[in-house]
C-alpha cells in the first residue's frame, strides 16, 4: 500500500531504512536554550508541513522510523510502548507547533516553559531519527 511520501509510508521496497541508533536527548537546560530552539525551529520550518502534518511526521519518525533506544534528558531509557508522544502536544498541537516554528524567524529571548520540554524532546528525537535515516 502506497501512502504519502512525506511520511515514509511507502512500499517496503522503497522505504527509508529504520534507524537503530541510540539517541540521547540533550539536558533540560540545553533544551530550554533560546538559540538552540531557534535552530530546531528552522529544521521544522524547512520541512514545509502544516502543524497537524508536523505532529504526524514526528510520530512516524519515533514509532515507525526508529528501532533503537531513546534516552531522555535524565539519562533514563524511554519505553516507547508507554510514551504517548501525541499526548505531549495536547489538544492544541497545531497551534503550538506553528507558534514554535515562529522561533525560526524571530528567536525569543525567553526560555521554554517546563511543560513544553517533553514536546521539544520529542521534536529533537524525530529530527535526529530522520537525519540518521537519511545518511
Amino acid at each position: 500500500m502506497k501512502g504519502n511520501q512525506n511520511f515514509f509510508l511507502t512500499t517496503p521496497t522503497t522505504r527509508t531504512p529504520v534507524c537503530r541508533e541510540t539517541i540521547r536527548s540533550p539536558s533540560k537546560r540545553f533544551i530550554k536554550n533560546p538559540a538552540w530552539l531557534a535552530e530546531l525551529a528552522h529544521f521544522y520550518v524547512d520541512l514545509n508541513l502544516s502543524g497537524d502534518d508536523t505532529v504526524d511526521w514526528i510520530l512516524d519518525q519515533i514509532y515507525h522510523g526508529h528501532d533503537g533506544e531513546l534516552i531522555d534528558y535524565n539519562g533514563h531509557r524511554i519505553d516507547k510502548a508507554k510514551w504517548f508522544v501525541e499526548d505531549e502536544f495536547g489538544e492544541e498541537a497545531r497551534r503550538w507547533i506553528n507558534a514554535f516554528k515562529q522561533r525560526a524567524s524571530s528567536p525569543q529571548s525567553n526560555r521554554l516553559q517546563e511543560k513544553c520540554v517533553n514536546r521539544v524532546m520529542a521534536m529533537y528525537f524525530a529530527r535526529d531519527i530522520y537525519l540518521a535515516r537519511s545518511t
